[in-house]
C-alpha cells in the first residue's frame, strides 16, 4: 500500500486532473449508453474480458504503462456507471452477470496493480546521472545566474555536454520547485513554425495550470495559424489585440502562475534562417523578466559565421556561460567509473600510450627512419564529451566481441581516427595497409611513408627537404597518427640485391618475425574494423592455428595424413574467399615457414614436440644440413621436455659436412646452448661462449675450446646431480645435452664443408614434379597398369571434361612405356 500511496503522491496535479477527466467522461458516456440501450450484461462483461485479454496478448505491459493506465481508468468509469444504474434501480444483475462482472473487475485490478509495480520499479531503476567535476561547477554557476539574469547564453562547441548540463539543470530539485520548464528542441521542430511552436508550448503550460490564454490565439494568427476552432474561440474571448499587446498580455498570464517560467532552446545555431533567429531573439526579449527566464544553447562561433556581430549578440545574449571543455583522459576516466567497466577488459592505463610523454618513449618515426632530430606526436586534449562517449561505446563493443587484448592500443588508435580525425579515416581502405593508405603531400604529389624512406635510402631525399615536408600541418597530423600505431622496423628493399632479400627471409631473427607479424596484425585489425568480413588474423597466425587444430592435435598415427590434407588446403587457398594467403612459398622451405607461424600463436609452445616429430617424419630428415639448422632455429623452447626432445632427434642425425661457413649455425649454437641452458636453469655458459654472430670458419679452434669448457661444466653438473639425487631422469637429460655438445664439436671438426648451392632458393623436388591435375593423373596411371583398354577411354573422357591436359597425357604415355 505504501508503494501505491507513493505513486499517487508522486502524480502532479495536472496528471490527476487528466485521470479524473477521463474517468468522468467514461462514466457519463457509459451512463447514457446503458440507460438508453438494453444490453445483455453477461455478454457485455464477456466481451470486455476478451478485449482485455487481446490487449494483453498484443501489447507488452512494461512498454505500454500509459496505455494500460488509460484503459484502467476508462474501464473503471464504465463499471462505475453500471454500479450507479444498479443503485438507482435501472439494472437487474443476475448471478451470471455478477460472476462475469467480478472477473472483469479482478482483471482490471490485477492490471492496475501490475502497472503500479512496474512504474515504481522504473523509478527505482533510474539512477541520477553522475557529472564530471567541471560539469558540476558549470551547473552551479548556471543555477546562480538564473537567480540573477533574465537571458542566459550557454556557449559551447557541439558535443561538449550542453544538453546533459541542461538536463541536469531541469532535474535539479531547486529548479523543479521554482520553475515551470518549457524546452524547445530546434532539431525536432519544423523551423518554419518555430515561433508558433513556442506559443503553443506556452499555451499548453497555461492550460495545465487551468488558465485559458486570451492572447495565445492572436499570436498564433500572427505566426500563420488560423483554424476554425480558433475562430470559434474568438467569439467567446476578446481577440482584437495588437502584436505588442499580445506579447505583453501573454507575459502577464505567465506571471499569474505560482512558479516562475524557464524557457530553454537547444542549439539555436543549427537554425539556418537568420531571420527566424532574429524573430526568436526579439519575442524572447519582450517575454523575459525577473520571473520568466530564457536559456539559449549555442556555439558563439557558428552565430558569428552566420553574420551576427558582437554588438548584436551582446544586446540579445547579454550574459554568457561557457561550458568548460573536458580533458580526453578525464572524460575516459569518468566514463570507466560511471559504467563500472571490468579492468581486465579496459582501464585508464590502456589509454596512456596517447599521452605525449609516452609517445616520446615509443614513437620514433622521423628519428628512426630519417635520422631527423625532431618528432611529431598526436595530442588528444579537449575533445567533445558526446564524441568521446560515442568513441568509447564503439570501442567497448569491439573489445567485448573480439580478443584484441594484445593489440588493444591498435583498436583504440583506430577508433580515435574514426571519431576525431575523419579526414584520415576517409583515406583508409581494405586493399592496403595503413603505411600505404596514409599519403604525404610533397609538391602536389602523394607519397607513402615507406616510399619516403626508400627515397631517403637512395639519397634522393635530403634532410632539409624532409623538414619542409613535415612542416606542413596536414603531413604533421598524418605523421602523428602513424606514431600512435607504433609500426616496428618498417622494411624497405631499396638497394638490396634480390639474393640478399631472399637470404633475409630464410634467416630472419625471431625478433624480426615478431615485428613483421605485429605490423601485419595491426593492418589486419584495421581492415577487420573497417569491414567485419576481413580476417583479423595474419597469414602466419591463420596457418599456425590451422596447423595446430587440423594436424598437431590429431593422434600421432593420423598426423601425416592430416598434414597432407592441410598442405593441400593451404596450397589451394582461394585468397578472395578466405581473406588469407598461403605461406607455402616456392622459394622457401615449407616447414621453415610453419615453424615461424607457430611462433605467432598463443598456444604454439604447447605443440613443439609434435611439430618437430612431424618435420622429421615428413621431410625424412636423416642428416644435418643447412636447412635443418635454419628450420630448428625457429623452434620454440618452452621447457626442458621439449628442449631435450629436440636434442635427442638432432643427436641421431648423420654428419655429412661442417657448417663453419654459415651464420645460421652460430645462431643455432647460441640458441641451443647459451640461451637454452641458461633459460632452463642448467648452467650459465655466457662466460664461456662469447660468439653471438658471424661464422666459425676462421675461429674454429676458439669455438672448439669454448665448447669443451661447456662440456666439462656439464659433466661436473651431471656428477653433482648423481651424488645428490641419484635421479636417472635428470642424468638422462644432462647426458643428452652432453652428447649434443659432442655432436656440435664433431660438426665443426668435420673436414669437408657442406657446399653452397648455386640456387639457394631451390624448389622442393615434389613441388617441381607436381602436375596441375596430379590426382587425376595418378588415378589414370593406376588404371593403365591394371585395365589398359578402359584406361584409354577414361583418358579421353577426362580430356573432354578438362580434368587432364595433353602434356599430362603424354607423361602417361611415357610412364606406360617405361
Amino acid at each position: 500500500m505504501k508503494r501505491l500511496k507513493s505513486r499517487v503522491n508522486d502524480k502532479n496535479l495536472f496528471e490527476m486532473r487528466t485521470i479524473g477527466s477521463k474517468f468522468l467522461i467514461a462514466f457519463v458516456i457509459s451512463l447514457i449508453f446503458f440507460n438508453a440501450i438494453s444490453i445483455n450484461m453477461s455478454f457485455y462483461f464477456l466481451v470486455l474480458i476478451i478485449l482485455w485479454v487481446t490487449v494483453w496478448i498484443n501489447n507488452k505491459m512494461s512498454g505500454n504503462i500509459k496505455l494500460y493506465d488509460a484503459l484502467v481508468v476508462v474501464s473503471m468509469g464504465n463499471l462505475s456507471s453500471i454500479i450507479a444504474l444498479q443503485v438507482i434501480g435501472n439494472f437487474e444483475i443476475t448471478t451470471m452477470d455478477f460472476a462475469l462482472g467480478s472477473i472483469c473487475c479482478l482483471v482490471i485490478l490485477i492490471v492496475w496493480l501490475r502497472s503500479c509495480n512496474l512504474d515504481s520499479k522504473k523509478d527505482q531503476q533510474s539512477k541520477p546521472v553522475e557529472l564530471l567535476k567541471k560539469r558540476r561547477q558549470d551547473l552551479n554557476r548556471l543555477i546562480r545566474y538564473l537567480g540573477i539574469f533574465e537571458i542566459i547564453a550557454l556557449n559551447g562547441r557541439w558535443g561538449t555536454g550542453k544538453t546533459l548540463l541542461v538536463s541536469e539543470l531541469k532535474n535539479n530539485p531547486e529548479i523543479k520547485d521554482k520553475y515551470e520548464v518549457i524546452e524547445i528542441d530546434v532539431l525536432a521542430c519544423d523551423l518554419n513554425e518555430l515561433l508558433l511552436i513556442l506559443v503553443k508550448e506556452i499555451d499548453n503550460l497555461l492550460y495545465r495550470n487551468r488558465i485559458i490564454s486570451r492572447y495565445s490565439n492572436k499570436l498564433k494568427e500572427f505566426f500563420g495559424s488560423n483554424t476554425v476552432l480558433r475562430q470559434l474561440q474568438s467569439l467567446i474571448i476578446d481577440n482584437n489585440q495588437s502584436y505588442s499587446e499580445s506579447i505583453k498580455g501573454l507575459q502577464k498570464e505567465l506571471l499569474s502562475l505560482e512558479k516562475d517560467v524557464l524557457i530553454i532552446y537547444e542549439d539555436i545555431d543549427r537554425i539556418n534562417d537568420v531571420d527566424t533567429i532574429k524573430k526568436l531573439f526579439s519575442i524572447n526579449e519582450k517575454l523575459s523578466n525577473e520571473r520568466i527566464k530564457i536559456i539559449y544553447q549555442f556555439h558563439e562561433e557558428n552565430l558569428k559565421n552566420m553574420g551576427f556581430s558582437d554588438a548584436y549578440l551582446e544586446k540579445y545574449l547579454p550574459f554568457k556561460v561557457n561550458v568548460t571543455e573536458s580533458d580526453f583522459f578525464e572524460t575516459i576516466r569518468f566514463i570507466l567509473n560511471d559504467k563500472n567497466v571490468d579492468k581486465n577488459l579496459l582501464k585508464i592505463d590502456d589509454f596512456y600510450f596517447l599521452k605525449k610523454e609516452f609517445q616520446q618513449n615509443k614513437s620514433t618515426v622521423l628519428s628512426e627512419n630519417f635520422n631527423m632530430g625532431i618528432e611529431v606526436y598526436s595530442e588528444f586534449r579537449s575533445l567533445p564529451f558526446r564524441k568521446v562517449k560515442n568513441f568509447f561505446a564503439e570501442l567497448m563493443d569491439t573489445l567485448n566481441h573480439n580478443n584484441f587484448n594484445e593489440y588493444k592500443e591498435t583498436v583504440i588508435a583506430f577508433y580515435l581516427i574514426k571519431h576525431f580525425i575523419p579526414s584520415i579515416y576517409e583515406e583508409l581502405n581494405i586493399e592496403e595497409g595503413l603505411l600505404e593508405n596514409i599519403k604525404f603531400v610533397v609538391a602536389g604529389r602523394f607519397y607513402s611513408l615507406s616510399k619516403l624512406i626508400e627515397l631517403k635510402k637512395l639519397d634522393k631525399l635530403w634532410t632539409y627537404q624532409l623538414e619542409k615536408i613535415f612542416d606542413v600541418e596536414e603531413n604533421r597530423t598524418k605523421c602523428g597518427v602513424l606514431s600512435i600505431f607504433c609500426y616496428e622496423n618498417i622494411e624497405v628493399q631499396a638497394g638490396i640485391a634480390p639474393e640478399k632479400q631472399g637470404q633475409g627471409v630464410l634467416e630472419e631473427s625471431p625478433r624480426m618475425i615478431k615485428q613483421k607479424n605485429s605490423n601485419e596484425k595491426k593492418d589486419r585489425i584495421i581492415w577487420h574494423l573497417l569491414a567485419a568480413g576481413k580476417s583479423e588474423y595474419t597469414d602466419y597466425e591463420n596457418s599456425g592455428k590451422k596447423l595446430v587444430e587440423n594436424v598437431l592435435k590429431k593422434p600421432e598415427e593420423k598426423r601425416i595424413m592430416a598434414f597432407k590434407e592441410f598442405e593441400k588446403e593451404l596450397y589451394s587457398l582461394e585468397e578472395n574467399e578466405v581473406d588469407n594467403r598461403s605461406i607455402n612459398y616456392f622459394f622457401c622451405p615449407f616447414f621453415l615457414e610453419l615453424f615461424k607461424a607457430c611462433r605467432t600463436i598463443l598456444d604454439g609452445e604447447h605443440y613443439v614436440k609434435e611439430l618437430v616429430d612431424l618435420y622429421f617424419d615428413i621431410e625424412e630428415i636423416k642428416s644435418i644440413n643447412k636447412e635443418v639448422i635454419r628450420t630448428l632455429n625457429y623452434s620454440l623452447l618452452p621447457d626442458t621436455d621439449a628442449y631435450v626432445h629436440i636434442l635427442k632427434k638432432f643427436n641421431q642425425l648423420e654428419i655429412i659436412g661442417n657448417l663453419n661457413g654459415y651464420e645460421c649455425f652460430v645462431t643455432f649454437i647460441n640458441k641451443y646452448l647459451c640461451e637454452a641452458l641458461s633459460n632452463l636453469g642448467f648452467i650459465n655458459i655466457h662466460r664461456h661462449f662469447i660468439f653471438d654472430s658471424g661464422i666459425i670458419r676462421e675461429m674454429k679452434e676458439y669455438f672448439i675450446k669454448d665448447l669443451n669448457k661447456i662440456k666439462d661444466e656439464i659433466n661436473k653438473l651431471q656428477s653433482d646431480m648423481h651424488n645428490f639425487t641419484s635421479s636417472t631422469e635428470i642424468e638422462a637429460d644432462i647426458s643428452t645435452i652432453n652428447k649434443f655438445v659432442e655432436k656440435l664439436i664433431a660438426i665443426i671438426k668435420f673436414p669437408n664443408e657442406i657446399s653452397v648451392l648455386k640456387n639457394p632458393f631451390k624448389i622442393e623436388a615434389k613441388m617441381e614434379s607436381r602436375l596441375v591435375n596430379q590426382e587425376e593423373y595418378d588415378r589414370l596411371r593406376i588404371l593403365l597398369k591394371n585395365e589398359n583398354d578402359k584406361a584409354r577411354k577414361e583418358i579421353i573422357k577426362s580430356y573432354r571434361s578438362g580434368r587432364i591436359t595433353p602434356y599430362e597425357i603424354n607423361k602417361l604415355r611415357i610412364a606406360e612405356n617405361e
